[in-house]
């Protein structure tokens, strides 16, 4: 908050006492500042005579004493118990105010409107899903090739479950074993649900996917030894002229 009293807008550009100069020059913040100190001195005061006068009206009585001191601490008593109350509704399962943001029935009803988006404009729609932490935890077993390196991620192990890769029609996974001695260039590409076979498609095995080896520069890659681009055409490629000012 100190540094952003003394910068600009675009936090970048220090202006000293510029923002403060411009506050105390706003009438804006002059009138507000006024009816704050009003509203404080009334409430302050009001609430200071009316406790003390409710405090020595219950001294003064000698029966029901106790009884009168719970009943004015209830206010205290039950405002954190209603508040994890209504908490509690919102997040309910059944009648709760969130179930319909982030719960099953959310997810099974997007997924369900993205399907038929596609069906109906003829068009292809590619969700990029993360996975859950204990997927991302689970490693090679013992005596496996890549012993003790992360597992690639199934069609369940994504944020919200099966249901995504159940409501579409193909499902891959792309892993690459970063820590990996020799291996870390190379990106897999597990096939993991295609739903239309009659082409000839289908999923990959589990230990045999599409292996992409990323060249020098990171600028293209290999399948299976061979380059997928024919760099006589990209040679004869023209390139439009980019202007400088809106490159970033």
């Amino acid at each position: 908050m100190v540094v952003v009293a003394f910068v600009s807008f675009s936090l970048f550009n220090f202006v000293g006492f510029r923002n403060y100069e411009r506050l105390l020059d706003n009438s804006k913040f002059w009138y507000a500042f006024g009816r704050t100190i009003i509203f404080l001195t009334i409430a302050l005061n009001l609430e200071l005579l009316l406790g003390l006068g409710i405090a020595l009206l219950i001294n003064k009585i000698t029966w029901g004493q106790r009884t009168l001191r719970t009943i004015m601490m209830f206010p205290m008593m039950f405002s954190p118990i209603l508040v994890g109350f209504q908490w509690k509704y919102v997040f309910n399962d059944n009648i709760g105010l969130l179930k319909a943001v982030g719960g099953h029935e959310y997810d099974y009803q997007i997924a369900s409107e993205m399907r038929l988006f596609c069906k109906e404009n003829n068009v292809t729609l590619w969700l990029n899903a993360h996975a859950v932490t204990e997927a991302l935890r689970r490693k090679h077993p013992s005596g496996h090739e890549f012993e003790g390196l992360p597992q690639p991620c199934g069609m369940a192990d994504t944020e919200g479950g099966g249901k995504w890769g159940n409501r579409a029609d193909d499902v891959i996974s792309i892993h690459r074993y970063t820590q990996h001695p020799t291996r870390w260039m190379v990106s897999d590409i597990h096939v993991v649900k295609v739903k239309e076979t009659e082409t000839g498609g289908r999923p990959t095995g589990i230990d045999t996917p599409i292996s992409l080896r990323m060249q020098a520069g990171n600028v293209a890659f290999t399948v299976a030894g061979k380059d997928v681009i024919d760099h006589s055409k990209v040679a004869t490629m023209k390139v439009p002229n980019i202007n400088p000012k809106l490159a970033f």
